[in-house]
């Protein structure tokens, strides 16, 4: 079997999103965040903010917020807010709605 290709900067910026979002929706739902997803962010954000390889740091990736804040910030209900949520740039990752935290 052979090895699987090497990752390339932008499948670890993906990465970084969806632990970032795992983070998110853990914290959102007051479970507990696991101590490998702290140390995965964190591995990943030293990798691509180019402590490693001396490269230029790249861009934050976006943060996300779950349909209750985003709903907050909108002053409107959590219903409504999912009703809206393609409009406003969200998706539905699993069975939450996750919104882009710039809204």
């Amino acid at each position: 079997m052979s090895a699987p290709p090497p990752l390339d900067r932008t499948d670890l910026a993906m990465a970084l999103t969806a632990v970032t979002l795992y983070r998110n929706v853990h914290i959102q739902s007051k479970k507990p965040v696991p101590a490998a997803a702290d140390r995965l962010l964190e591995h990943l954000e030293h990798v691509l903010n180019g402590s490693a390889g001396g490269t230029e740091p790249s861009p934050d990736p976006p943060e996300w917020i779950t349909s209750v804040e985003a709903a907050q910030r909108l002053g409107c209900t959590p219903r409504y807010a999912r009703r809206i949520a393609e409009r406003l740039g969200g998706h539905k990752h699993g069975r939450v709605w996750v919104f882009p935290a710039d809204i």
